[in-house]
């Protein structure tokens, strides 16, 4: 569910767009118990990373990460669905479109590859505080930890990873994360 205005997760508004979301699905535990994702496991709508939780044993559910802090100095949970996010659904036809102009597999990667990193701030010595200034600068404006992949203009490779995986994925490139 989309509004303009605010965004709510479960009932928390916050400053981009309304959203209403469910539980996590399966890829998400996955990536979070495992460390990774592998040939052939692709990254859902819905999928969330919080990023390695201390002392965690399990995925907390969206309502628990949707009260997280996220203030300066917090880690933001990027939020991958393509339902809601028109940012990272025109990054995905981008990337399609790509593909399949591109015949050579390896040309292809590198494609993939050079568009994740591009979208995401590109190569820049000052990209790990260009990120963090943006990521805060998201959360106080959501008023959320939860970050959707489609609103970032800077990354760091966690960022950039979890792009180009969901880029590959839609893309029909076997890709690990």
């Amino acid at each position: 569910e989309i509004e303009g205005g605010g965004m709510a997760f479960e009932g928390l508004t916050t400053g981009m767009r309304k959203v209403v979301l469910g539980d996590v699905p399966p890829s998400a535990h996955l990536y979070f118990v495992n460390h990774y994702l592998d040939f052939g496991e692709r990254v859902e709508d819905g999928f969330v990373d919080p990023g390695r939780l201390a002392g965690a044993s399990r995925l907390p559910s969206v309502a628990e990460l949707a009260h997280r802090p996220s203030g300066p100095g917090e880690r933001e949970v990027l939020l991958v669905d393509v339902q809601i996010d028109g940012r990272l659904r025109a990054r995905i036809e981008h990337a399609k479109h790509e593909a399949r102009v591109i015949t050579d597999s390896r040309d292809r990667i590198k494609a993939l590859a050079g568009y994740a990193s591009d979208e995401l701030g590109g190569v820049s010595a000052l990209i790990g505080a260009d990120a963090d200034t943006h990521l805060a600068a998201l959360m106080s404006e959501a008023q959320s930890a939860i970050v959707p992949l489609g609103e970032l203009d800077y990354g760091v490779c966690r960022h950039r990873a979890l792009l180009f995986k969901v880029l590959c994925d839609a893309a029909g490139v076997e890709c690990r994360l």
